[in-house]
């Protein structure tokens, strides 16, 4: 059954009937012809897009169109809009350039001062991009520390809150709970750093401890005098060392490494 757009229907009995003869009178009384078909494709071909440009389109040039910048040959276009300016690899690229790239190396990353409490969870700071006067502290606190926040604790979640609120802030969320706000209105960037450092910071003892700490760890998987385990036949499943049980021969090194036999 088929309804057509003029509100007539068609009915079809397909009581015995195959799928070819179906396919037959579907198309033979309501499907287009071939000739149909070919006609509407030659059209599809050679219709033209309306927002094209060119000698054989409904415009010549862009310029015909409301709101765009006058040909170049009839009237000078400002710097910003040539090619040869925008595409210009100094511009895109400022990072490349000025103090900028400094921030990227691994020395600078080393050399920051502030490492969070091991009770520090999560950091939260609030800066404006274009702020006054009195709150530039805070966004050239981000500039120049961020990254040296992340560097130096991997396992602090830190938050940026751009433009959200008119005063720049910083709060901070401990394990236990407790949540800590700085108002950094009228802040620099050192003063911020020394507020940060002196409350939520390591002090230098406890630093080079942990660093002392770290160069002392035994690796549990280490064997020696020094280490958990004297040998490796410590271990349970491995085989006795051969001065306690003696080993078979495909056991032995002077054995398993004779190019002869390998």
């Amino acid at each position: 059954m088929n309804n057509s757009e003029d509100g007539r229907e068609v009915l079809f009995d397909l009581e015995g009937r195959s799928r070819e003869e179906i396919v037959d009178i579907l198309q033979g009384t309501l499907g287009k012809t071939e000739l149909v078909r070919k006609r509407e494709h030659l059209e599809q071909i050679f219709q033209r897009n309306p927002a094209s440009f060119g000698s054989q389109c409904e415009r010549q040039c862009m310029c015909e169109v409301q709101g765009q910048h006058p040909c170049t040959s009839l009237l000078h276009a400002p710097q910003y809009l040539k090619g040869k300016w925008r595409w210009n690899h100094k511009i895109l690229m400022p990072f490349m350039h000025g103090p900028m790239p400094l921030r990227r190396t691994f020395l600078y990353l080393r050399r920051g001062k502030i490492h969070f409490r091991d009770n520090v969870q999560v950091f939260s700071f609030g800066y404006n991009r274009r702020p006054l006067e009195s709150q530039k502290g805070a966004r050239e606190f981000v500039f120049w520390h961020w990254a040296q926040l992340q560097y130096h604790n991997p396992k602090v979640q830190l938050v940026k809150h751009v433009d959200l609120t008119i005063i720049p802030f910083a709060q901070v969320f401990l394990k236990d709970g407790r949540e800590v706000l700085f108002d950094l209105e009228g802040r620099s960037r050192e003063e911020i750093v020394d507020i940060l450092q002196g409350t939520l910071g390591k002090t230098e003892l406890v630093r080079k401890r942990e660093h002392l700490e770290q160069i002392f760890q035994r690796n549990p998987a280490s064997f020696g005098s020094q280490c958990e385990r004297q040998c490796m036949c410590e271990v349970q499943g491995q085989h006795p060392c051969t001065s306690l049980l003696h080993a078979p021969q495909y056991l032995k090194g002077k054995w398993r490494w004779n190019h002869k036999i390998l």
